[in-house]
């Protein structure tokens, strides 16, 4: 079945976000390789790419993000999350640092934003772990995500991890470069993505 016109236009705009959000991953990347000292600040760059991403997404919803915690029925609070879709209004809201409370029964979705994908034995443990706790935080209607800009994994490794982290109670995976491959894009999976959020034209 071929691309309709109407399709053709659809992948050329996500394209344009698609090409903002690597532009973050070389700027990261040009700072580790040319400038003195550290590098671009890391936890700078998950803050650039949760809130270029919302902005992608949220393009295509209804939906309202914040980078925050999740607040539920007893006044508890989870831990720091990088980037939650929500509907409604925030409980509370600090727009100066674009940080939130989000009312559990008001979460759609949360991503986990990741300048490379680390999938160690002990970051593969805290992955299991992070899924369980936001499942405890979240209804049944929430959807999990992790994004990430690149993974150093070869094809197949990747892949095997990806599948495990799917059935351990992430939704999906998705990566925007395989390092591996000479920082292939990944594309597919960038389009994958946005057809979650974006209805077809």
């Amino acid at each position: 079945m071929g691309t309709s016109g109407l399709d053709q236009k659809r992948y050329a705009l996500w394209d344009i976000g698609f090409d903002r959000l690597a532009s973050i991953t070389k700027l990261y990347e040009w700072t580790r390789k040319q400038t003195r000292g550290q590098p671009l600040f890391p936890f700078a760059v998950g803050q650039l790419y949760a809130a270029e991403l919302a902005k992608e997404i949220c393009q295509f919803s209804d939906l309202q993000y914040t980078w925050g915690q999740i607040i539920n029925k007893d006044a508890a609070l989870s831990r720091e999350i990088d980037l939650i879709l929500f509907s409604g209004k925030p409980y509370l809201s600090w727009a100066t640092i674009g940080f939130s409370l989000v009312r559990s029964n008001d979460v759609e979705y949360t991503i986990e934003c990741k300048t490379e994908l680390s999938v160690t034995e002990e970051e593969f443990a805290r992955y299991k772990m992070q899924i369980q706790d936001l499942q405890q935080w979240t209804t049944k209607k929430a959807t999990h995500f992790i994004f990430a800009a690149c993974c150093y994994l070869k094809g197949n490794t990747y892949e095997r991890w990806a599948n495990e982290l799917r059935q351990d109670g992430w939704n999906d995976v998705f990566l925007l470069y395989d390092g591996v491959n000479g920082d292939k894009e990944r594309r597919k999976d960038w389009y994958r993505l946005m057809e979650t959020f974006a209805p077809r034209l």
